[in-house]
């Protein structure tokens, strides 16, 4: 009974959290107006700033969905116990190789997701306001490049 507890206060903080967090985004999104501050037409043009507004509404929506389908994952992972799992499969290895199977499964599973977002990004939006100077290449070779930094950190 006590783990169940535990179980489901750990999964009402985990979505209070990220209910906090796109609050958060949410106000930000409120209190970007399209005018202008006056502090800083001397240094945009409206046309520059209301595309800029633009780009930012269109980046933050995709760091709404980005989120949202990583936070749809972490909480599937506790909801279904995907770490005990993990944990059982490695229980006899050792409390190390555990770990790291887990933190590398976790990770993968993220990596993945994110490089959707990030392709989306890159290609879709950047591409839309003329912001993008990646090929295809260079973005997947910047990926592999990651993974084996991260892999000898």
């Amino acid at each position: 009974m006590r783990m169940k507890a535990i179980k489901i206060i750990l999964i009402l903080s985990y979505i209070l959290y990220q209910v906090f967090d796109w609050y958060l985004d949410h106000l930000d999104e409120k209190h970007m107006n399209a005018d202008i501050p006056e502090n800083v037409r001397d240094v945009y043009n409206e046309e520059e700033y209301r595309r800029w507004i633009s780009y930012h509404r269109d980046s933050k929506r995709l760091g709404l969905a980005s989120s949202a389908a990583s936070f749809a994952a972490g909480l599937l992972m506790l909801v279904f116990n995907f770490y005990a799992f993990l944990f059982d499969c490695f229980g006899s290895r050792g409390v190390y190789l555990q770990y790291f199977c887990a933190i590398f499964l976790v990770t993968t599973i993220e990596t993945v997701i994110g490089i959707l977002f990030k392709y989306y990004d890159t290609f879709v939006i950047e591409e839309k306001y003329g912001m993008n100077k990646t090929s295809r290449k260079t973005f997947i070779l910047d990926i592999i490049k990651s993974w084996i930094i991260g892999a000898f950190l």
